[in-house]
């Protein structure tokens, strides 16, 4: 890591990408070993994409797929998880350091870039606004029995008068069909 380094690659915008930036953004690593950027639209952050990273050294984002959209809203923290072969968007609302509930779109099929349902509020987040946090990543337990997705909560601690602790972590399973946090 102290070695001298290069750039290697600059890509301006993502095809399909209706603004040169993105929003918050993670890296969601499927089952298969390939790469994933989750991400929104700057401006406004109303549009929710899962583009694919090339295989061979991660250096250029394929175009995206747009899977999600909240008309008159903005999410960030825009995150990934992958429970019982559905894939699960998930991000906070739009409004700086602030908590927030978790809204979550999942996918109809086995396909990461397939059709996503309507948005909706994860089960027990609205409880406390998400243990008092925002969206940050996810992490996948696998279990003997069963596999556990970790909720990484993003607290912005006494920026926003929350309490002390930046990353709060809290599982997630699936209750029915829909996922379940649990504070």
């Amino acid at each position: 890591p102290t070695d001298t380094f290069e750039g290697a690659a600059v890509q301006a915008q993502i095809v399909n990408s209706p603004t040169p930036g993105t929003g918050d953004q993670t890296v969601f690593t499927d089952d298969d070993g390939k790469d994933y950027l989750v991400f929104s639209n700057a401006s406004g952050r109303a549009r929710a994409f899962v583009a694919k990273l090339r295989e061979s050294d991660s250096l250029a984002i394929e175009p995206a797929v747009q899977i999600g959209y909240c008309s008159g809203c903005g999410r960030e923290g825009n995150a990934m998880f992958k429970l019982d072969g559905k894939y699960y968007h998930a991000a906070s609302d739009l409004h700086g350091w602030n908590t927030s509930v978790t809204h979550v779109i999942e996918s109809a099929t086995s396909n990461i870039q397939g059709a996503y349902s309507a948005e909706y509020t994860m089960a027990g987040t609205e409880l406390d606004y998400s243990h008092v946090t925002q969206t940050g990543f996810f992490v996948t337990v696998k279990g003997t029995r069963q596999n556990t997705v970790i909720f990484a909560g993003d607290r912005w601690a006494d920026f926003a008068w929350n309490g002390i602790g930046y990353n709060q972590w809290m599982p997630v399973t699936r209750t029915g069909s829909r996922p379940q946090f649990h504070s």
